[in-house]
């Protein structure tokens, strides 16, 4: 009985008179509220924009691009990054087995640097070598070109060794010498 008392109701309301003049009030006033709601939002969007600026537009003052781009001073005595000697035989296997089980200089470079780090280590032995190094020590046919191999089992990469015009000549080298140290006493 209940339910078709509350049916009754419904169908009712649904199909009561409807005045359009009030109608045409209300509908305006929901428009007004949309478009109000609209503008909040698109001006809380500007705001959190405008607050999550990458950088500043424009140039930085001198003095922040100073403090910005000040250079680390370097003691003497002290390197800014660690040398790695290629030419160390404990790292060759490694590049010998991976070029030859790839065959490609690019996939090895890739499995080099991907794959032979330690457990829980971000940066491998292999994490500066470049693939341009790869294609200076190998041949197209995959194979270490002939002047490296000395060079590794040398371990050390070649030092490059200046020969003086004066060495064939003592004489003239020693009195070359004590015309200089002559030159720096006076000033």
């Amino acid at each position: 009985m209940a339910n078709s008392s509350n049916q009754q109701r419904m169908i009712d309301y649904m199909f009561q008179k409807v005045d359009k003049e009030q109608r045409l009030v209300v509908v305006t006033q929901e428009l007004e509220l949309l478009s109000k709601e609209i503008k909040m939002q698109n001006q809380e969007k500007e705001q959190v924009a405008s607050a999550t600026l990458k950088r500043p537009i424009g140039r930085p003052q001198k003095q922040l691009q100073a403090t910005l781009m000040a250079k680390k001073e370097i003691k003497q005595g002290e390197t800014r990054s660690t040398y790695t000697n290629w030419f160390a035989p404990h790292l060759w296997p490694s590049i010998f087995a991976s070029v030859k089980k790839h065959g490609d200089l690019t996939t090895a470079f890739h499995y080099l640097k991907t794959f032979h780090r330690k457990p829980r280590e971000v940066n491998g032995p292999y994490e500066k070598l470049s693939r341009g190094s790869l294609y200076e020590w190998f041949t197209p046919r995959k194979k270490l070109k002939p002047h490296l191999k000395k060079t590794i089992a040398r371990g050390t990469a070649p030092i490059p060794t200046h020969f003086s015009i004066l060495e064939t000549r003592p004489k003239l080298k020693d009195e070359s010498i004590n015309v200089l140290k002559s030159m720096r006493a006076v000033g």
